[in-house]
């Protein structure tokens, strides 16, 4: 058949077939075919019933499927509905092709609230699911619908759905239609419940498995409803409420309604009437937020923090700059202060001594600029350094006395501070208490990172300089690391690996140097390009050498782990293909692959090194040029493995591994350590109960800790990376078989290993204050209730006594307790000592409330365990639950079925609410991303726009979700249970011939220099003095 007008023509097939049953499904292309061509054409009224009608009678759908079918013509992403749509459903309701309940039921299934079932494609636009409740809600109060008891019972159901959805659902508060939505089923329940037909459904007919829930839910309903605060809401939701009364089924499954609506309304009222304590910002609370943004992996997000301060220090619509520029250089200090008591590591110290003379100087100048006069500056800086404790920060005179860790640091930030011209170098003398040592700098000398960029361009050696001046505490290293990141940046997209090498080195080698270009420079920004480089890595056709090229790679590949594994970067957090090079070994470096994985290149691969390695005149360029780099380092423990099952299998004696070992120490190989060295750690664990074959691993692992005769560098920085996850493994093997530890050798690798130190930068790993802490309370939690109540009485008694040292507090205990116990857990420790501060008589629950809204708001240092997320909307996988801002979130909800069992705890739950809520108003959109990435096109300059922009929204909005990178490989050192794929090379066959000239009389034990050049920590140690073999 086809049908024609001035306008249009549709064709509707002509082959006949039989009516449809109910609900059952046609061929969806005719009638979505119709409906796309009426929508085209404009058609209206008359036409489109006609049409309509039409093809019924050739193609007869069910209703639901019909509905469904005409929603699914919506454009994706509308915002504002066509209103033919409503025009349409009410003509199919006219001549009954569907029913109220289909016309709710699909405008659902095309929801965001609907529930459990992602929504079905495309989405409601807007408005148009608000326009078709209110069709159908005329529907019902026509008395067009429902007809019968059966179409009564199914449209309760529909309507059931509609609010329970609703209610469950979190999506109301973020749609800007929603409480629109909202009065339209408030309109909608009410109808339905004063419709006859419904009314004898529900006296007479339905059971209690609808009645208790229907109850519920519009109960709930209602308590949502008058919440919105819409008008419509104010005037009517009372009709709802009455209808309900009127209905006895209902108003018996439950509490009476509104006597339980009124009781929740005097709750309210009396949590509205809760009154706040002023806001007091607090020397313990800048301590905090400050340790957040410094302590562990820097976040250098300069926006973001200076809006939260902001925020804090707002006061009569206008911001207290002079305040917050005190708080700042005093916390600062602080910081400082409280590292030295605590006898934190010497690069740890010098990243917060950076961050003082680098890094606070830009917030500062922000801040100045904002100020009445030119003169207020230094008059802060006045009050500032007479908060601060001068005998821990002693005048640089005091060094002809005696030596002190922060005897210069005074001078050098107020030199830093006259660079960038916040105080005139003449106050310099006044300031400090005594002429300075040296002259103050000239302002004009302060670095620009164009001109360092120009300079690198035309001198490389200017680029060494650079970075042995990142060393220096003199204000500069803001524009050397952004010049060193656009260097970076550009040697990558040249493929200049040669002087990037030196670079590489140069960073890897100083660690403490990238703890310095992490408090300017985004990670991710950083290491996105170098991944790039290392995936697209080829030989050239006309290569000529190929060690060069491995010694490039190895030094490129480096410096990604070192960044990857001190700061607890997750491969998700790179940005970066999951099927690039990095990605890969990140995941699987750590695992040996199972032979019947192994492609056929991987098997000659793993065949020519395993013979290279045991060369001893060298391993040469055919082995070299047989094999990419990638290719070596995927297959890097595999190979391990299969010379330790040499060895086990008693094929070679342990004491031909020497060359293999001395090989993989070189500049060239040196990182395949890392994912080797994982390898055995889990390996040695996993056969604990097997003494044999754990020693010779052990063996293999202290083979490869104790240094070549010469170490380079970079072989230094891997051992640093690899020594506490090895005494991690070693005192868990101990611990299982005390008498392990009786070997003398294992105590004196412990000690050894134990003297390096950690090479992370993260929150999570113990320190001894830590331990000691556990040790004498027992567990976290009275741990941290100690150090509130220190922080409480630091805050109580600084402004009378502003030197005051900084209480003995790690922001670890802080970070262990929340991974250890929970957001719950710390909460309620949290909570417990607002309440003691507001009922004591001397408590000082202000200080208290300071305090614990900078441990809720502070941003988390990004890690695997918790990336960075300035307005804690995202789960923590810390524990794999809620946020503390949630669980804040929740305890509030909770508090009108509370009111009166505790005032005390409702008072400091609302008040820590209100005052985390109002931190947390710091915006967190597109907008701010845009402003981030101008800053940091500001600092990184030539960088394209776009690529900025992404750089930065990755910066600030981390995807909540940890992968397993690095942590799951090198860091982890948690789980040495998961051992990868198993299964390895027969090494019997000629392929693996390994009868290379293996004498069995090398000498094991004189192994001379070490990490320490003169001072080898491992001298005297001799792997084979350890008899494995008599541990059962």
């Amino acid at each position: 058949m086809t049908t024609q007008s001035s306008t249009h023509v549709i064709h509707v097939p002509t082959k006949k077939i039989k009516p449809m049953k109910e609900n059952a499904v046609a061929e969806p292309s005719v009638w979505k075919l119709l409906f796309h061509q009426c929508l085209h054409e404009r058609i209206q009224g008359p036409k489109f019933r006609t049409l309509a009608g039409q093809l019924w009678a050739e193609k007869p759908s069910g209703r639901l499927y019909l509905a469904n079918e005409l929603l699914d013509c919506q454009r994706t992403g509308s915002i504002v509905s066509d209103s033919l749509f409503t025009e349409y459903f009410e003509d199919l309701l006219l001549t009954k092709r569907i029913s109220v309940s289909d016309v709710l039921d699909a405008t659902l299934e095309h929801s965001l609230y609907r529930q459990h079932k992602p929504p079905r494609e495309p989405k409601n636009s807007s408005d148009l699911q608000t326009a078709l409740v209110m069709l159908v809600t005329r529907q019902i109060l026509t008395h067009q619908a429902p007809k019968h008891s059966h179409l009564a019972q199914k449209l309760l159901q529909s309507v059931l759905g509609w609010l329970q959805a609703i209610v469950k659902s979190d999506q109301l508060l973020l749609d800007e239609n929603g409480p629109q939505l909202c009065d339209a089923l408030g309109f909608l329940a009410a109808a339905a419940l004063e419709n006859g037909e419904m009314i004898s459904m529900i006296d007479n007919h339905s059971s209690k498995s609808i009645l208790k829930p229907l109850s519920e839910t519009l109960h709930s309903f209602y308590q949502l409803w008058t919440q919105t605060g819409s008008q419509v809401a104010a005037q009517h939701a009372n009709r709802l409420l009455e209808a309900i009364r009127l209905r006895p089924k209902l108003r018996d499954e439950s509490e009476t309604i509104d006597e339980k609506s009124t009781n929740l309304a005097q709750a309210t009222l009396q949590i509205s009437q809760v009154v706040d304590v002023p806001t007091i910002p607090t020397r313990p609370a800048m301590f905090i937020f400050l340790e957040s943004l410094v302590f562990a992996r820097p976040i250098p997000d300069d926006l973001q923090a200076m809006g939260f301060l902001h925020i804090k220090y707002k006061l009569n619509m206008q911001v207290d700059s002079e305040s917050l520029f005190i708080d700042l250089v005093v916390g600062a200090f602080d910081l400082l202060s409280s590292a030295v008591t605590r006898k934190e590591s010497e690069e740890t110290t010098f990243a917060l001594k950076s961050f003082l003379v680098n890094k606070l100087p830009q917030f500062l100048t922000n801040l100045a600029q904002s100020m009445f006069s030119a003169d207020r500056p230094e008059n802060c800086f006045a009050q500032a350094l007479s908060r601060i404790n001068h005998a821990m920060f002693p005048s640089p005179s005091f060094g002809m006395v005696s030596e002190h860790a922060l005897q210069d640091v005074r001078q050098e930030f107020l030199f830093s501070c006259a660079l960038h011209s916040l105080l005139r170098p003449s106050s310099i003398q006044a300031l400090l208490g005594e002429q300075p040592i040296s002259q103050p700098p000239d302002p004009s000398s302060r670095y620009l990172k164009e001109t360092l960029i120009e300079q690198c361009a035309s001198d490389s050696d200017r680029i060494s300089q650079l970075i042995d001046e990142l060393d220096k505490l003199n204000g500069n290293a803001g524009p050397i690391s952004f010049a060193l990141f656009d260097v970076i940046r550009t040697l990558c997209m040249n493929k200049d690996t040669f002087t990037l090498k030196s670079i590489c080195n140069s960073l890897t080698a100083k660690p403490k140097l990238l703890d310095v270009m992490a408090q300017f420079v985004p990670l991710v920004a950083l290491l996105q390009p170098i991944c790039q480089l290392l995936d697209d890595w080829r030989y050239e056709d006309d290569q000529g050498e190929y060690q060069p090229v491995y010694e490039e790679f190895a030094s490129v590949f480096l410096l990604v782990l070192s960044v990857v594994y001190r700061f607890d970067i997750a491969v998700n957090e790179l940005g970066i293909p999951s099927d690039s090079f990095v990605s890969k070994y990140l995941e699987n470096g750590h695992k040996i692959k199972a032979v019947d994985s192994l492609t056929d290149d991987e098997k000659k691969h793993l065949s020519v090194w395993m013979k290279g390695l045991f060369n001893p005149d060298s391993i040469t360029d055919e082995v070299l040029s047989s094999c990419q780099p990638q290719q070596f380092y995927l297959l890097s423990a595999t190979i391990c493995y299969n010379i330790l099952s040499a060895v086990v299998q008693k094929m070679i004696p342990f004491e031909a591994t020497k060359t293999a070992f001395e090989y993989l120490c070189e500049p060239f190989l040196v990182p395949s350590l890392i994912g080797s060295m994982n390898w055995m750690l889990r390996h040695s664990w996993k056969n604990r109960r097997n003494p044999p074959e754990m020693g010779i691993t052990l063996r293999f692992i202290f083979r490869a800790i104790k240094p070549p005769t010469e170490p380079v560098p970079v072989y230094k920085t891997v051992i640093r990376m690899m020594a506490e996850p090895t005494v991690r493994t070693i005192e868990r093997i101990c611990a299982n078989s005390p008498q392990f530890r009786k070997a003398a050798v294992i105590e004196q690798m412990l000690i050894a290993l134990n003297s390096i130190g950690s090479f992370k930068r993260t929150n999570y790993d113990p320190d001894s204050d830590l331990s000691s802490q556990l040790r004498h309370i027992g567990n976290l939690r009275p741990a941290l209730k100690t150090a509130f109540q220190a922080l409480i009485a630091w805050g109580s008694s600084s402004p009378m006594n502003p030197s005051l040292d900084v209480p003995n507090y790690s922001p670890r205990l802080f970070y262990s307790a929340l991974a250890a116990d929970g957001a719950g857990s710390v909460l309620s420790t949290i909570l417990d000592e607002i309440q003691a501060q507001s009922i004591s008589p001397s408590g000082a629950p202000a200080i208290a409330l300071d305090i614990a809204t900078a441990w809720i708001c502070a941003p988390v240092p990004g890690s695997r365990l918790d990336p960075t997320d300035w307005a804690h909307t995202s789960l923590s996988d810390v524990n794999r639950g809620m946020n503390l801002r949630e669980t804040l979130g929740k305890r509030y909800d909770q508090l009108p079925q509370k009111l009166d069992t505790n005032m005390a705890y409702t008072e400091a739950v609302v008040r820590l609410y209100r005052r985390v809520e109002n931190q947390l108003a710091i915006s967190v959109n597109n907008d701010l991303n845009e402003l981030a990435a101008q800053q940091i096109m500001t600092g990184l300059g030539a960088m394209a726009s776009e690529e900025v922009a992404t750089v930065a929204a990755a910066e600030i909005d981390v995807a909540a979700g940890a992968g397993a990178g690095v942590g799951a490989g090198m860091g982890d050192a948690m789980d040495f249970t998961n051992t990868g794929a198993a299964g390895g090379m027969d090494l019997s066959g000629d392929a693996m011939d390994m009868s290379m000239q293996m004498d069995g009389g090398m000498d094991l034990g004189s192994f001379g220099g070490g990490i320490g050049g003169d001072d080898d920590i491992f001298a005297g140690l001799d792997v084979d003095e350890i008899d494995f073999t008599s541990f059962g």
